[in-house]
């Protein structure tokens, strides 16, 4: 039987899990920005574009539907782990092969050793859906939480050895094959001894089948959401450099720590707990709005001091030879409370059972975004090209809402963005106070004009919470 456990406490396992993996990552990634080059950076994260598709097309939402499907046997997920490892070795070599012609694209041969080499973090990553799936329908969030914190952890020690030793980019490579290859370890050792999950080499399509529709609609809501996500980076590279490329995705991977650090904490748990309730939308839709006001309240904070200090926190984080990232970063740092909100959206489908809604929000989604993409390209500059991205982001606020709330859920859409205005005109209040006021003067030390920037919005924040009571609502978030 399912262990029993509240959103609050969930949240609160995998909030620990977060912030200690998040902090190791920004001191791990500081290290590594100061060894590797803007280029290395640009090699790795056009190859990373298609690893983690060919991640997707591995995983076919067979993850989701195993957590939501709560009559599979034993037998059956044993049969759908071997489907996953037969397609595991298939797609492995499919990869490796692909290094060819990527490198005939971007006439770089690099990439043949490249793909080669990251073909085996494809073939540990198709391998652990099962096993990793299995312990969230569990809700094994403990587990998981030492995992997020130990494997990291070794990995980066892993890359920095490698590039202090000299190997530039094949350390980001070796990285994502040794951190694939621990995960998929520590998580089929957890199933293999807690629900004795083992190969069925036989053929057997009858636990597959029963997951199949909602499935299908969870895996071409990934493939189009993920091609929406990461077109920006294949043209980038294309119209500019590896150089350039490798500014803006630090400006990019940059701008999702937040949604890392907040979402990524309370929308993991999300899916496991709230699909026990698949069909009382009322608790659902209750427990939902809660988070969002929860989330809006802190990305409030974080939008206006991302914005403002950007040339600070990217000259701490990475070092002066990364500071033509500053730009970008500011540019998409005004998306952040829009993504904030919509990526915890998936959960919320996905406890429903509406994957196929899911699916019509991203293909509407993905064509608003490749729509400004190519308009942001047009310009042929990448400062402009990252507005353009932050404004697809905040259009795709509206979409997603309006069919997750309205079609799914069956709520009022416009009710909802009442209750979340006061808090957007705040945000682009305290934004535009910060940029005026610290526009007039330099402060010279940039660990002190982070420090005073960051002080000078959070009291602008902490009088806004307590002037409209929203601080009690924040205080009573107890499940």
């Amino acid at each position: 039987m399912a262990n029993e456990i509240s959103i609050k406490k969930a949240g609160i396992i995998n909030a620990v899990s977060r912030y200690t993996t998040v902090l190791l990552n920004l001191v791990f990634t500081a290290i590594l920005a100061r060894l590797l080059s803007p280029s290395d950076y640009g090699i790795v994260a056009v190859t990373s574009v298609f690893t983690n598709f060919f991640v997707i097309l591995a995983d076919m939402g067979i993850g989701t539907g195993i957590i939501q499907n709560k009559t599979l046997s034993k037998e059956e997920v044993n049969h759908i782990f071997g489907l996953t490892i037969y397609l595991g070795i298939f797609l492995t070599v499919v990869f490796a092969l692909f290094g060819y012609p990527l490198s005939l694209f971007y006439k770089n041969e690099l990439y043949i050793g490249i793909c080669i080499i990251l073909s085996l973090s494809l073939t540990f990553s198709t391998f652990n859906m099962v096993p990793n799936a299995l312990l969230m329908k569990d809700k094994q969030f403990v587990k998981v939480a030492i995992r997020n914190i130990v494997v990291p952890i070794v990995t980066n020690i892993v890359a920095i050895i490698l590039a202090f030793l000299g190997f530039k980019y094949y350390a980001l490579v070796i990285q994502s094959v040794f951190l694939s290859f621990l995960t998929f370890t520590w998580n089929y050792y957890s199933a293999h001894k807690d629900y004795d999950l083992k190969v069925a080499f036989k053929i057997d399509f009858t636990g597959f089948n029963k997951i199949r529709n909602y499935s299908g609609f969870q895996f071409v809501f990934s493939l189009v959401n993920y091609f929406s996500r990461n077109l920006d980076n294949l043209l980038v590279s294309k119209v500019f450099n590896e150089a350039v490329l490798g500014i803006y995705d630090k400006a990019y991977r940059l701008m999702l720590y937040p949604l890392s650090m907040l979402t990524g904490v309370i929308t993991p748990v999300l899916h496991p707990i709230l699909s026990e309730h698949q069909d009382d939308f009322e608790y659902i839709y209750s427990q939902y709005i809660r988070i969002l006001r929860l989330l809006s309240a802190i990305g409030i904070l974080i939008v206006p001091i991302c914005f403002v200090a950007s040339v600070e926190i990217i000259q701490i984080m990475f070092g002066e030879q990364w500071l033509a990232a500053a730009p970008c970063f500011q540019a998409l740092s005004l998306s952040v409370w829009c993504q904030m909100l919509t990526s915890s959206t998936g959960s919320i489908f996905q406890s429903i059972g509406k994957t196929n809604l899911m699916f019509k929000s991203a293909l509407i989604n993905t064509f608003v975004t490749i729509t400004t993409l190519l308009i942001g390209l047009s310009t042929n500059n990448i400062e402009v090209m990252s507005y353009f991205i932050s404004f697809a982001y905040i259009f795709n606020y509206f979409i997603t809402f309006y069919i997750l709330i309205k079609k799914g859920l069956h709520y009022s859409f416009s009710k909802l963005n009442k209750m979340l205005l006061p808090d957007v005109l705040m945000m682009i209040f305290m934004i535009g106070t910060a940029y005026m006021f610290f526009g007039a003067f330099n402060i010279g030390n940039v660990f002190m004009s982070l420090v005073i920037k960051s002080v000078f919005i959070g009291i602008i924040f902490l009088m806004y919470e307590f002037v409209s009571g929203n601080y009690r609502m924040l205080l009573k978030f107890k499940r």
